[in-house]
Formats: C-alpha cells, structure tokens, sequence
C-alpha cells in the first residue's frame, strides 16, 4: 500500500475542545460585561441623587406640612394644601390654567408645526424650495438687523447713545457718532473715532 502524500499528508485532525478551552471562551465573551464598569456611573447618580431626588423628596414632605419655611417647629395635615390649591387658591388656579395653555400652545402646537415643516421641507418641489429659502433667510438676515441696531444707537436725533449720555450729564460727548466730521478719541465705541474722509 502507498503512504498517503500531497494535501492528504497534511490533513490534521480536528482539535477538540475540552473544558479549560470552552472556559476561556465564555470569559472572552463580548456580550458578558465587566463589573468595574457599573462603578462609572456612580459619580452621576450620586449628583443626581442629591441634587434632584432628594429635593424633590424634601418637597413633597414639606407640601403635606404647615411649615411656613422659618420656624423650626411644624405639623403634618396631609393633603389639605393641595385640596386649598385646587379649591379656593385662585392665584394657584390661575398660574395651573396658564401653563396648561403654555403646554398646549408652545408644546404641542410647536411641535407639530416643526414637524410638518420638517416633512415639507424634505420634498422636492418648488414649493420645498422656497421653504429651504425662507428657513435660511435669518442666517443672511442677522447681519442686516445687527446694522439696523447699532444704527439706531448712533442715531444723533433719537439715538440711544445720546439719551444715555444726556441722562447722566455728559452732553458734551455728544454728536453724530456716523458723520464723516473727524471726531476725537473720548473712549465711547465710535466707528469714526479718530478717522478722516477718505482716510
């Protein structure tokens, strides 16, 4: 008979796993986590504990109390604030009534003109194009209306420059800081401080 040779020569048996590989597998796993990791969130639960949980803990305690906020010394009455709140508070019931329209109009109505907004503007249609145009307008606006702001500061009839320096007694400071006349250096942010025509 002929020994076998070539590729059949080569051929391994398979290696069986016994229990120590099998072992290692499992502690190479990538879906088992680490137990030093649950130590990483301890600072921010720690924070959210003592800055939110137990404040608001402090508040529902101090809610079915006769506490007044200064003295040392209180009772509990169970729900008796809140039962006063919705019956015969009316500055409560009004401020309760205010943010119930406040949720209904800013909340939900923004939210659902945002989202109809977002879904036109993702259309391709004349329509969308001029939606992207308007919704882009504020970026190239927002230069136009800081000019149109410290216009009206420099204003030598109505300006806000004046007014404040006239309050205060300083009228010989001021004058039509966009003129072209030369103006001296007097430390008040003016665009022609100093300047000449043409310079």
């Amino acid at each position: 008979m002929s020994t076998p040779t070539g590729t059949a020569a080569k051929r391994k048996t398979p290696h069986r796993h016994t229990g120590a590989d099998e072992a290692k597998v499992r502690r190479r796993s990538p879906t088992r986590v680490n137990p030093a990791l649950y130590l990483f969130p301890l600072p921010a639960v720690a924070v959210i504990a003592f800055f939110l949980v137990m404040p608001t803990l402090q508040a529902f305690q101090y809610a079915i109390t006769d506490w007044n906020g200064f003295s040392a010394a209180f009772n509990y009455v169970g729900l008796d604030n809140f039962v006063r709140a919705f019956t015969s508070d009316s500055l409560f019931i009004n401020a309760m009534t205010n943010n119930l329209k406040f949720m209904l109009l800013v909340v939900i109505a923004q939210t659902l003109f945002s989202l109809i907004l977002a879904l036109l503007l993702t259309k391709n249609s004349r329509g969308s194009i001029l939606l992207r145009a308007l919704f882009f307008f504020p970026t190239i606006l927002s230069s136009v209306s800081v000019a149109f702001i410290w216009k009206f500061i420099y204003d030598p009839n109505f300006g806000l420059a004046n007014s404040v320096l006239g309050s205060v007694g300083l009228e010989a400071l001021q004058g039509s800081y966009l003129a072209t006349t030369p103006r001296p250096c007097t430390g008040w942010p003016s665009p022609r401080c100093g300047s000449t025509p043409g310079r």
